[in-house]
């Protein structure tokens, strides 16, 4: 019933209101709630897309390609590498103003990402909380650390990622199935290299044969011989050359894998081969040309005769005795038919067996009896020799190879020869290095000295060395030698005995006085200048005092400091000016010398250690000497 038209009236508004209320609440709150789902999948959708897709990132890579180690420092868990066969990938998520950032990619050698890495920014809207990074292996039925140390497992990487919205990890789980759940996690280690082992060894090379065994591909092997780098490739071997002969070598390799993890061999040690070594001398009959010739070992025992070398001398007197000298490889010597200046030249082996002519070589003899014989000398490469035309002062300089073949003339070498019969050639000193020569200018008794290349090329004149020739025409050239980086020479001022002892750089620069040497020349012209022999750690030379028989053996340091006496060495001088001096020589273990009683053709041959001590007596040597004065003394060396 109706009170009044008024209170049904306020009645039904406040219903309606009620209701409309009510109604307007429901979808308000169906708006929020539709909303707030909204939301939720939006989120969903965004962070489990973003999700797929670095999810996709890793295991594609994972899926193409073999992992090897996984690398996840304590101090910045949020920076993972994984490892594959051929290159490293990173993981990072870094908070830079509350925004955070998923990146997945290469990394180049300044340890940043690639142009081409993966890139990820999370919504700030979204307000994702703490992402962080974390590894885990499988093993043993647990999750445990992954690190150097693991070998198999279950890989599993947790990213998580939260909301303000929901404790929902919307992060990321990526779990590495290998087979039955096992995942072969390789720490790459150094490579584990093999002893290297050496083949081919001769007197001056060898080969080092390498081996490694490594997870990663080797990148490189290094070669070291006394800890000298000699080679640096890939290849499994090394060739090294231009060694010594009989030397011992202390040999280790360096194997890098490509991720420049390295380890070292084991040392070894290979002695290149030494041929054997031999002494070798010549010794005449009292009266005759003929100088027969030995060959010894270096200690002066087991000596066998291998030939007969025949010597000049013309019926004046001038005269020049068979040459020797011995390489590594190689024994030369000539030999004349008597009363002729040709010196058949030969080549053998080192023990002198399967001797061959190589050439026939001539000498310089004039009328008052003043001579010089043809010139050799040999290294391993190359051999030269001096040749003359009967009667003239030039010598032809060939160089051959080692074994005699393909000789070419270089050039022509002046000999001194004066009025009275005093005469010199030109000296020839080779080494690896180097070929030095002198030459003269006819009447005069200066001596150029060259140096060339090896080969012969590039020759220079490096100065000009006086030599001694009295008036009856006993004459003694200036003498060069080589060692320890080191030229030396002999120079004489005109008319004196004495020559001065030069040392100078290989090249002829800073040069300097040594000493004073004095050679002997009696008054009939018979003479023998002064003799030099070097080691790398002496000088050795011989001196006289003017007028007498006698040479005196010297030994100084290399630089010609603290010479000391060692010994009285006599030559041989005849009436009529004829004459051989003491001749000194040194190898690698011994120093010889000849020293004669004066009146006879008998030198006595002496073997000392190098610093001159415990001499002893190896034989009797005899030399050649005419009436005229024409005479040539016993030769010996050995091949080194």
């Amino acid at each position: 019933m109706k009170l009044n038209n008024k209170g049904y009236l306020l009645v039904e508004i406040i219903v309606a209101s009620v209701l409309a209320m009510t109604i307007a609440y429901f979808l308000i709150d169906l708006t929020l709630n539709l909303k707030e789902k909204n939301d939720d999948v939006f989120v969903d959708t965004i962070l489990i897309t973003d999700k797929v897709l670095i999810t996709d990132q890793i295991m594609r890579d994972i899926n193409n390609y073999k992992l090897t180690k996984i690398n996840q420092n304590v101090e910045t868990p949020n920076i993972v590498d994984l490892t594959f066969t051929n290159f490293t990938k990173r993981i990072t998520i870094t908070n830079n103003n509350d925004q955070y950032i998923f990146q997945y990619g290469l990394i180049d050698e300044t340890n940043n990402y690639n142009s081409n890495a993966y890139y990820k920014e999370f919504n700030s809207s979204l307000d994702v909380r703490n992402p962080i990074i974390t590894t885990s292996c499988y093993q043993d039925n647990n999750f445990i650390s992954c690190n150097s140390n693991h070998d198999k497992g279950l890989l599993k990487i947790n990213i998580d990622a939260y909301t303000l919205y929901s404790d929902t990890n919307y992060g990321i789980t990526i779990e590495i199935p290998y087979n039955t759940k096992e995942l072969t996690v390789e720490t790459i280690s150094p490579p584990d290299i093999f002893t290297p082992t050496i083949s081919n060894i001769t007197e001056t090379s060898f080969t080092i044969n390498a081996k490694a065994n490594s997870k990663a591909p080797i990148k490189e092997y290094e070669y070291y011989v006394d800890n000298e780098l000699k080679c640096k490739t890939s290849n499994e071997t090394c060739n090294v050359i231009n060694l010594q002969a009989g030397q011992t070598y202390t040999i280790y390799v360096k194997a890098t894998n490509e991720f420049n993890l390295s380890t070292n061999s084991n040392q070894v040690t290979a002695t290149t081969i030494k041929k054997p070594n031999y002494l070798y001398y010549t010794t005449s009959d009292e009266g005759s040309y003929n100088m027969y010739f030995y060959r010894c070992n270096t200690d002066g025992s087991s000596c066998q005769r291998l030939s007969t070398l025949k010597g000049f001398a013309n019926s004046v007197g001038g005269s020049f005795g068979p040459k020797i000298i011995a390489s590594k490889n190689y024994l030369y010597y000539t030999t004349s038919d008597e009363g002729s200046y040709n010196m058949y030249f030969y080549r053998c082996n080192s023990d002198g067996s399967s001797c061959q002519r190589l050439s026939n070589l001539k000498g310089f003899a004039n009328y008052l009896g003043g001579s010089f014989g043809p010139e050799i000398v040999a290294n391993n490469n190359y051999l030269y020799y001096t040749t003359s035309d009967d009667g003239s002062y030039n010598m032809d300089l060939y160089r051959c190879n080692a074994d005699g073949s393909s000789c070419q003339r270089i050039t022509s070498l002046k000999g001194f020869a004066n009025g009275a019969g005093g005469s010199y050639g030109p000296t020839l000193i080779l080494n690896n290095d180097y070929l030095y020569y002198t030459t003269s200018d006819d009447g005069s008794y200066n001596m150029d000295l060259y140096r060339c290349n090896a080969d012969g090329s590039s020759c220079q004149r490096i100065t000009s060395l006086k030599c001694f020739a009295n008036s009856l025409g006993g004459a003694y050239g200036p003498q060069i030698k080589l060692s320890n980086n080191y030229l030396y020479y002999t120079t004489s001022n005109d008319g004196s005995y004495n020559m001065e002892l030069y040392r100078c750089n290989t090249d002829g620069s800073s040069c300097q006085r040594i000493t004073s040497l004095k050679g002997f020349a009696n008054s009939l012209g018979g003479d023998f200048g002064p003799e030099i022999a070097l080691s790398n750690n002496y000088l050795y030379y011989t001196a006289s005092d003017d007028g007498s028989y006698n040479m005196y053996l010297y030994r100084c340091n290399a630089d010609g400091s603290s010479c000391q006496r060692l010994s009285n060495l006599k030559g041989f001088a005849n009436y009529v000016g004829g004459a051989f001096g003491p001749k000194i020589h040194l190898s690698e273990d011994y120093l010889y010398y000849t020293t004669s009683d004066e009146g006879s053709y008998n030198m006595y041959f002496y073997r000392c250690n190098t610093d001159g001590s415990s001499c002893q007596r190896l034989s009797t040597l005899k030399g050649f000497a005419n009436y005229l004065g024409g005479s040539f003394g016993p030769e010996f060396t050995t091949n080194y």
